[in-house]
């Protein structure tokens, strides 16, 4: 496939362009991220299917990674990633400090629906040579975080059978530099379950409607050091499952504040006590619930609280369109109905 780069600086003046040829036949190639770091050097990650357009063939991962480094001048430069034989879960792309290439996400040795846990890849982008590469499993106390004594018990007899016991419907949504050199992983679990609902007339006729329940659940943070070491890995409680709206008022806003996270999402307000034991409630439109705020420090210290009583305020969060204005503010909008309201919030430091 052919494409053009077009790479502008921070004041949106043209610094270079080119038409680029990829060097892999168009079926077997997808772009999955790019990224251009502080000297205008544009970083394009693709993954590469070895021969047909497969995720597995004969039992094996088909696909592997590849970078390709452009520059002004010069030829492309070609970087396969070495990933172990490991179904990688939404590899993407960041640049440190020092120019590193940072590659990090999930990963399963089993399956590509499912994460056994963290990686991360650094490469020194002046050398191309791999200065660490390591792969980290998520533990059983990450994993049976929010789940109930009988979810345990179930997890716990999958292992002595040797069944999958990954997390499974995880997206990564976000990753953060940190200070230091190191990242943090931020993903959520979200999967869409379709059923169908039929119903039948006085006289025996049948109409059917397929309906989608929008599931958006527990987010999991994941800090790793920069030297690829992880710190800590924290599950933050969420339990969002609505039908046929699209998850309008699911999911998560985010905002970071130096080197604390802010989350901020509709919740049950029999959730707002939890400390990760036992059943989350689900959200639904019926009761509105509550909008809270999580606070997760550097070294994964949670702490929750309530914002909003929804059921005083008329009004709900859209937290997919809430965005964070300043290093430490945040602009909510929220809308039930016809009825519309903006909020803005403003974290101390």
């Amino acid at each position: 496939g052919r494409f053009g780069l077009h790479v502008f600086n921070s004041n949106f003046k043209p610094l270079w362009q080119k038409e680029i040829t990829l060097p892999y036949k168009e079926q077997l190639f997808e772009t999955q991220d790019y990224t251009v770091d502080n000297t205008g050097n544009v970083y394009l990650l693709g993954k590469v299917y070895k021969d047909k357009h497969r995720e597995q063939r004969r039992g094996k991962v088909n696909y592997n990674y590849h970078i390709l480094s452009y520059k002004k001048e010069g030829k492309v430069l070609e970087l396969p990633i070495e990933t172990h034989g490991n179904y990688i879960q939404e590899m993407q792309l960041a640049i440190n400090a020092q120019q590193d290439i940072i590659c990090t996400g999930f990963y399963s040795p089993r399956t590509s629906s499912s994460i056994k846990g963290s990686y991360f890849i650094k490469i020194d982008a002046q050398t191309k040579t791999t200065k660490v590469s390591k792969f980290h499993t998520f533990d059983s106390q990450l994993i049976t975080q929010n789940m109930t004594a009988w979810q345990k018990k179930r997890y716990q007899k999958k292992i002595s059978k040797g069944r999958n016991t990954e997390l499974y419907s995880y997206e990564l949504d976000n990753i953060i530099l940190n200070k230091n050199g190191g990242i943090r992983l931020i993903a959520e679990q979200y999967y869409i379950h379709t059923y169908t609902t039929t119903t039948y007339d006085p006289n025996g006729n049948s109409t059917s409607q397929t309906n989608y329940n929008y599931n958006y659940n527990d987010i999991i943070v994941v800090n790793i050091s920069a030297e690829g070491q992880l710190l800590w890995a924290e599950k933050i409680a969420k339990k969002q499952s609505t039908t046929n709206d699209g998850g309008f008022y699911s999911s998560y806003a985010l905002a970071l504040v130096k080197d604390k996270l802010y989350f901020i999402f509709n919740d049950n307000v029999e959730n707002l006590n939890s400390r990760g034991v036992g059943k989350v409630h689900n959200f639904t439109l019926r009761k509105a619930g509550i909008t809270v705020l999580v606070e997760l420090d550097s070294q994964g210290k949670k702490n929750k609280n309530i914002l909003f009583d929804n059921q005083k305020t008329g009004i709900l969060i859209r937290p997919k369109v809430c965005q964070q204005l300043t290093p430490n503010s945040m602009l909510l909008f929220g809308q039930r109905k016809k009825k519309q309201r903006f909020a803005k919030i403003t974290f101390k430091e």
